[in-house]
């Protein structure tokens, strides 16, 4: 019916979504504009989507301005391939998740390992001949760096935690958070 009607859609929306939970997928299109579906089709792969391309005559796309879609390397390329005036905007929620991993969970881990080599290089220092009150300060100063390991290792989930559930009662990993954040912007050129 769109067709007959000379619809020409703007910004399009692409996503998929499990018609199983995690066996079987299909891919959607829609008008972003006027939330309209404009297509359906059974699987996720690149052959899957191309059928929408297949489906729908170049008129039909001509005007569109804009894709938005999910970090699927085969929606980019075919969106390329077939509509190469179009801007592609990758949505927010996969952006952030790609940035958590590939860059705080690096840095974060990066950071954990420095306070645990740093507690084994504490405890190195410890030997029979060393008095009493620096062998204290070092093992105070070890379990300071574990104490700093732990917290680093289990801060990934108080990101990924909705606030609401964290509780008031554990020290905030807020001040770790912000020592990730200033040594990713040491670290970026």
């Amino acid at each position: 019916m769109l067709k007959e009607e000379g619809y020409k859609p703007r910004i399009l929306a692409v996503d998929e979504f499990a018609i199983h939970k995690g066996h079987s997928y299909a891919t959607c299109v829609m008008d972003f504009e006027q939330g309209d579906i404009l297509w359906v089709g059974k699987g996720r792969a690149m052959k899957d989507f191309e059928k929408f391309f297949e489906d729908m005559t170049s008129d039909s796309l001509s005007a569109v301005i804009a894709v938005a879609m999910d970090m699927n390397a085969s929606y980019n390329k075919l969106v390329t391939k077939h509509l190469p005036k179009a801007q592609i905007v990758y949505d927010r929620f996969h952006m952030q998740s790609q940035f958590g991993r590939d860059v705080l969970g690096v840095i974060r881990l990066d950071e954990a390992r420095r306070h645990k080599a740093k507690e084994k290089e504490i405890l190195a220092d410890i030997s029979d001949d060393t008095d009493k009150e620096t062998m204290k300060s070092l093992k105070q100063e070890a379990k300071a760096e574990k104490q700093e390991y732990s917290q680093l290792k289990k801060l990934r989930w108080s990101l990924l935690i909705n606030s609401d559930k964290l509780s008031d009662s554990k020290p905030s990993n807020y001040n770790l958070f912000c020592k990730i954040i200033t040594t990713l912007l040491f670290v970026m050129p």
